[in-house]
């Protein structure tokens, strides 16, 4: 799937003719983001009100930028195109990949992270591990978002380039300028107000988009009926029945056996990849970790699976829909031919289904998501490198507003070099296998560093660090082996096998580097590791007598039996 091929199609294939009404709406939207740029700078005076936003924003604000500053440029596009070119199988991104891992994050791992007060996921691997580890964790985040938020400025640009016909060098900048303006001024509180903006600018434009186009194929039944096998390099690679059923996925993860395909998908997707993203990556954690209090931070992630699970509808669905009636869609789908890719899917959908009314809210929205992936990679940057790296190695002990400073500088530097680096992404047709490397890569290690040290006392600080470093070399070795054609699998078949390896070598390496170490002491592990963290820590004062609503776990339970039950009626 991953080739040399471009990320977009020409831009007279999917140019749109936009009317005054419609710059108008777009213009209005970007009003609003500087706005809330401007008002946010108001509310700074300390480095922790710019990196943290002052631990003061409420659960329900929170929740929804944990789930906006996912939804950005590789979610709608790449998860639109995997709809596309594999089917409902997709959801397993959400269902599996995502929900219970989020769960998870709040009733058992928020409480260790804003317990301990912590100001980013690196510092706690500090604290647990020392100082190796925390290096190589800072170092390897802050390279992982740099790289993602380039994908996310290029596709920003491109789109923009494609659907109004600016030069693609004014779009990026454009873009760029945006997105540095309004961080730069109010930091991690303007990126989440904005977030939560621009999730309700996005659902404004998905969701009729997802309406119309159901009403063009008669309905789900009538989609259904409409769907074609899917062909690559002269093979069927997911067939009818394949992309209208989530289970067992072969078309997703590329194993030929279906027992294989479900261990593959669980394992390799559910678990490592999932469990390493979402509870790990201070993309997400920061949002969390702005809350205003110990409960409000546990309810951030699971408030935010309610939507989460529904997304995929107005995602993955439209991805279907431009592949069962789109003709330049379909000749891709049955010639592995033709101008554009399977990223093509969301754009060609507003090109042909939406009605000219609704074009300028359909761009808004595009650009919604872009602005908020770039934004919370950016965000997440600048206060890992501004305490993690440059505090913590580079200046020390300055004040604090020097610290603001560094962190203003390094979200210029940051927005710059993704401007390079967004460039790797060209050559993948479908932007998920290069998402899913880059998390082979960085999290699925660091998630095995993370539970064991978590829940074994007995971890060393030298396990820690050797642990990662192996388990990120194992990836890259990995993805080199199926570079030079030693491994072969379509999908996301190799990501999937990559993190899996990452994982099982960090935890091999880990176990056997602490048999010969000399682990901490016991006291200077109080709130790092379970058995020796007071129980009192998980209990929630602020929502005790409260409805269950309030309460983080009978609202993560509610929200797993819906997932339950979503799999069951889509399997």
């Amino acid at each position: 799937m991953s080739g040399t091929t471009t990320t977009l199609a020409a831009e007279n294939v999917l140019r749109l003719n936009l009317g005054w009404l419609d710059y108008v709406l777009v213009t209005i939207y970007f009003v609003f983001v500087l706005g809330i740029g401007f008002i946010a700078r108001s509310q700074i005076s300390t480095s922790l009100d710019f990196f943290l936003s002052g631990r003061r924003l409420p659960a329900w604000v929170t929740g929804l930028a944990f789930i906006s500053a996912n939804l950005g440029a590789v979610e709608i596009m790449g998860m639109s195109a995997n709809g596309a070119q594999v089917g409902l199988s997709t959801m397993h991104y959400y269902w599996i990949g995502a929900i219970p891992a989020m769960l998870f994050l709040g009733v058992v791992m928020m409480p260790f992270y804003y317990g301990s007060k912590v100001r980013s996921v690196p510092e706690f691997m500090r604290r647990r591990f020392g100082p190796g580890a925390h290096l190589v964790n800072a170092i390897s985040f802050a390279t992982a978002q740099v790289l993602i938020a380039g994908v996310n400025l290029f596709l920003l640009a491109t789109v923009i380039n494609a659907l109004l016909g600016w030069p693609r060098w004014l779009s990026l900048i454009v873009a760029a300028l945006v997105v540095l303006s309004y961080i730069t001024l109010g930091g991690l509180s303007a990126a989440i107000y904005n977030e939560v903006l621009q999730f309700f600018v996005i659902l404004a434009a998905l969701v009729p988009l997802t309406v119309f186009g159901l009403i063009r194929v008669g309905g789900w039944s009538g989609l259904k009926d409409k769907v074609i096998d899917t062909m690559t390099d002269g093979k069927v690679t997911a067939t009818v029945h394949e992309q209208i059923n989530t289970w067992p996925g072969q078309a997703l993860s590329g194993f030929d056996s279906p027992v294989w395909s479900v261990i593959g998908i669980v394992f390799g997707l559910g678990f490592v990849l999932s469990f390493g993203y979402w509870t790990t990556n201070f993309v997400e954690v920061q949002r969390a970790m702005a809350s205003d209090s110990m409960s409000a931070a546990r309810r951030s992630p699971i408030i935010g699976s309610f939507p989460k699970m529904f997304i995929p509808f107005v995602i993955i669905v439209p991805g279907m829909i431009a592949a069962a009636a789109i003709g330049d869609m379909i000749r891709l789908k049955t010639t592995g031919e033709g101008d554009i890719t399977y990223n093509d899917a969301m754009l060609l959908m507003i090109r042909d289904i939406l009605p000219n009314g609704l074009l300028g809210v359909a761009v808004a929205g595009l650009l919604a998501s872009f602005m908020a992936g770039m934004a919370a990679n950016i965000s997440a940057f600048n206060t890992v490198f501004s305490y993690d790296i440059w505090q913590d190695y580079v200046v020390k002990d300055r004040p604090d507003g020097y610290y603001i400073t560094v962190g203003r500088i390094a979200t210029v530097a940051a927005t710059v070099l993704a401007i390079f680096t967004a460039l790797i992404a060209a050559g993948y047709s479908n932007l998920m296998d290069y998402l899913q490397t880059l998390f082979g890569f960085f999290n699925a290690p660091l998630f095995a560093t993370f539970i064991l040290g978590m829940f074994w006392k007995r971890m060393t600080s030298t396990a820690g660090w050797t642990g990662l470093v192996c388990g990120t070399l194992s990836a890259i070795f990995v993805f080199i082996l199926s570079k030079v054609g030693v491994i072969n699998l379509p999908g996301q078949g190799v990501p999937f096998v990559a993190a899996s390896v990452a994982f099982v070598v960090d935890i091999v390496v880990s176990v056997a580097v602490t048999m010969v170490t000399t682990p901490k002491p016991a006291t200077e592990l109080v709130g790092l590791v379970y058995s020796e963290t007071p129980k009192e820590v998980f209990s929630d004062p602020e929502s005790a007598g409260k409805p269950w609503y309030y309460r983080p776990v009978p609202l993560a339970a509610v929200s797993l039996a819906l997932t339950i039950i979503l799999n069951i009626v889509f399997h």
